[in-house]
């Protein structure tokens, strides 16, 4: 796809601190995704802070849409494409910002009142976690790899000592497939394809989703069911409730947004470190459809006609959730609802797992 038809194009020709490079790139990404181009070298600003003779890659060619003009790597060089110094690096050695870390913060809350994320470049903010930071050794300098303790449900360890990331570019908790796939069995959780998992919430109470505990350091990170469940709609159909632990072939454990829109993650480039506390978001959720999890008495489960019907409109068919939903996924719950319409549930249960073909 020609890039120019769809984004913010960068015009050498328009900037007098363009430095000429030419050299090729191609990247591929996990989801099939791909961009080719040339590399550049010119100043780039973001949020005020001016980077001299930054070496970037131009997108010249794309393959599928995107809503963004491009992305920002934060790994370390060794992870890049060609070698180039990556921005926040040169950052520091211009010594245009204060400190070596860079830190986010993440809102969980998709309502279009809320605020959004905040990425510091250079800093911590000390008004967006809860208690003090966990800190953890980076033990690969390319992606942030670093030691997850264990991974631990219903006081099952499903994972221990395994290598671990986190990543903001990753929605859901990405595992090896046998740990996750006895994670999620653990939470009730049966395989739908694609390796994704889908839960009962129509015949179980909140109650009985048990936690999810995260242990890095010697510091333990707990994920409730509300925190690990997604919730998917389509219209006329019962909601489709998603664990967010999704297997992959790899052995490495991505720590997506699912997990960093409840803990605060900082990034320290001088003492390649790691630190992780909880957000002040950790207890703030999305509304949810008052049909699922009976017997619930949480205040989180809406019960009103109206705020049920505000909770579907807000569904709009297929966006509820659904910025941190693959394409992937996407199918197979439209293959999942296209079954539906030839299935036939059983009397009062209002379950999508309790169904007769």
């Amino acid at each position: 796809m020609d890039n120019s038809e769809t984004y913010n194009v960068y015009d050498n020709s328009q900037s007098s601190t363009y430095e000429s490079n030419g050299m090729p790139f191609s990247i591929a990404y996990e989801d099939g995704s791909y961009a080719e181009g040339i590399f550049d070298n010119d100043t780039v600003t973001l949020a005020g802070i001016s980077v001299k003779s930054q070496e970037f890659a131009e997108a010249l060619n794309v393959s599928g849409t995107l809503d963004i003009d491009g992305i920002l790597g934060l790994s370390y060089q060794y992870q890049t494409v060609g070698d180039e110094v990556p921005l926040f690096f040169n950052m520091w050695a211009q010594g245009l910002i204060s400190s070596p870390i860079f830190s986010f913060y993440l809102n969980p809350l998709e309502l279009e009142s809320t605020a959004g994320g905040e990425l510091i470049l250079g800093g911590i903010d000390t008004t967006k976690f809860q208690g003090s930071l966990t800190y953890v050794p980076v033990s690969i300098q390319g992606e942030w790899d670093f030691v997850l303790t264990s991974v631990v449900v219903n006081n099952q360890a499903v994972s221990t000592n395994s290598i671990a990331i986190a990543d903001t570019g990753t929605s859901l908790i990405v595992g090896p497939y046998l740990d996750v796939q006895a994670l999620n069995k653990e939470i009730g959780a049966v395989d739908v394809g694609y390796e994704y998992y889908i839960v009962d919430c129509h015949n179980r109470s909140l109650s009985s989703f048990p936690i999810v505990t995260f242990t890095i350091g010697d510091k333990t990170f707990d994920l409730s069911a509300l925190q690990y469940i997604l919730f998917f709609q389509y219209v006329n159909y019962p909601t489709v409730c998603v664990s967010a632990f999704q297997a992959s072939d790899s052995y490495i454990w991505i720590l997506g947004d699912i997990f960093l829109t409840r803990f605060y993650s900082v990034f320290d480039i001088q003492n390649n470190q790691l630190g992780f506390a909880k957000s002040i978001s950790y207890n703030e959720f999305n509304p949810v459809d008052p049909d699922l999890f009976p017997g619930s008495t949480s205040t989180l489960i809406l019960t009103s006609t109206s705020t049920k019907k505000a909770v579907t409109n807000a569904a709009n068919s297929w966006t509820f959730g659904s910025k941190i939903f693959s394409y992937q996924l996407y199918i197979v719950l439209l293959l999942y609802f296209s079954n539906m319409r030839n299935v036939k549930t059983k009397e009062h249960s209002g379950s999508f797992l309790s169904l007769s073909y």
